[in-house]
């Protein structure tokens, strides 16, 4: 009967257990902060050296053509990836050599004859017009020229009475003045229509040859960097290098619908989002974003289809500033507070189970020695 009323004075209450807890509140908080310090800057340095994304979003107006889904398809080919690893010659800039000064030669000539085809062009565009006006130019020279020999036809048949007048003699003599005239005018808008004409052949025929020289510069072009891609390709390094890079870019089409208010017609204007996001590579991010402005609108150009032969599809870099940037710098302060609550969490259930242990067995200690001194215990400490 007295063990089982001893054992009930020992036991503990909710209210003894916060007494104990509120008797080292000062000891607790200290060790919460402490942990929340530490947790906090453990999740920092967590964030920053673990996987980090550098990247940006760039956007491209297309102002005319329908891209369609395949000029997005090998936008994300490795095609293009290669591309924008590739030097401003299309080829790889570390491996020179007489391979690679051939190919870079080759590159010379086919863009000279490409420069050579539009002049080419605008030759052959201009010259039909400057044929127009020449013919136009002689077609109204000789009806004046028939108009006053007409005219002067009329007068020279007139009878002797009539021709022996003054008056009419001088009119016949001035006529004839001006036919001659008119004659030469129309033998000059002759050659000059001639000559117009010889120029439009001429720069047809211009235009046919520089359309053939521009295919047979650049396919030998292509085939000298295709034998140093193959190579360049087969290279470990660079197989990842291009790999990472497809794996870094993504293109998506955004169709925007507006309306004209004056004829209520509808058109749509499409743009080109192109996300950069690449893991712990800084430097690498920025080459891709250079080379995304540099080299992305001509290659959409290039490969874009349109309904009219004479409609040219135009790629415009709307993101002229983009930068750069570190994609996981929003989620840092959130990292820091996840891992400094998690911290303080587990200190505070350490810290309170341990001083709980600790209150209840010196206050049980303190009790055994409060009973044996009650009872008379001579072995009993003093305290």
């Amino acid at each position: 009967m007295k063990n089982s009323v001893q054992n009930q004075e020992n036991e503990l209450d909710l209210i003894d257990l916060l007494k104990i807890l509120f008797s080292k509140i000062k000891i607790i908080i200290c060790i919460a902060l402490i942990a929340a310090f530490v947790g906090g800057a453990l999740g920092a340095v967590i964030t920053l050296l673990g996987k980090r994304d550098f990247g940006t979003q760039v956007e491209f107006y297309i102002s005319s053509g329908d891209p369609g889904s395949q000029v997005l398809h090998l936008l994300a080919s490795e095609r293009f990836a290669e591309k924008l690893l590739l030097d401003e010659n299309g080829l790889p800039a570390n491996m020179p050599g007489e391979a690679y000064n051939a190919a870079l030669k080759a590159k010379q000539e086919a863009d000279a004859a490409a420069e050579a085809l539009i002049e080419a062009k605008k030759a052959a565009k201009e010259a039909p017009k400057e044929l127009a006006v020449a013919q136009k130019t002689y077609e109204e020279k000789a009806r004046a020229y028939d108009d006053l020999y007409n005219l002067l036809s009329v007068y020279q048949s007139a009878g002797d009475k009539v021709a022996e007048n003054p008056e009419h003699a001088e009119k016949t003599k001035k006529y004839e003045v001006l036919a001659e005239a008119a004659k030469v005018e129309k033998e000059t808008a002759e050659k000059a229509y001639y000559a117009a004409s010889q120029k439009s052949l001429a720069a047809t025929h211009t235009l046919e040859k520089a359309k053939e020289n521009v295919t047979k510069t650049k396919q030998e072009y292509e085939d000298l960097a295709e034998s140093i891609l193959e190579e360049w390709r087969s290279q470990g390094d660079n197989k990842k290098k291009i790999s990472k890079i497809n794996e870094s870019v993504q293109y998506k089409y955004i169709d925007v619908e507006s309306s004209d208010k004056s004829s209520g017609e509808k058109s749509a204007r499409q743009f080109l989002v192109a996300s950069i996001s690449v893991s712990k590579d800084e430097a690498l991010a920025k080459t891709l974003l250079d080379n995304l402005c540099e080299k992305l609108p001509a290659y959409v150009e290039e490969n874009t289809d349109t309904s009219d032969s004479d409609l040219e599809a135009n790629c415009i870099l709307i993101s002229t500033a983009a930068e750069i940037e570190d994609l996981a710098k929003d989620s840092l302060l959130k990292e820091v507070i996840k891992y400094a609550a998690i911290a303080t969490i587990g200190a505070l259930a350490i810290t309170c189970i341990v001083v709980l242990c600790v209150g209840v067995k010196a206050k049980n200690e303190d009790e055994d020695l409060g009973e044996y001194a009650e009872n008379g215990d001579i072995n009993a400490p003093l305290v």
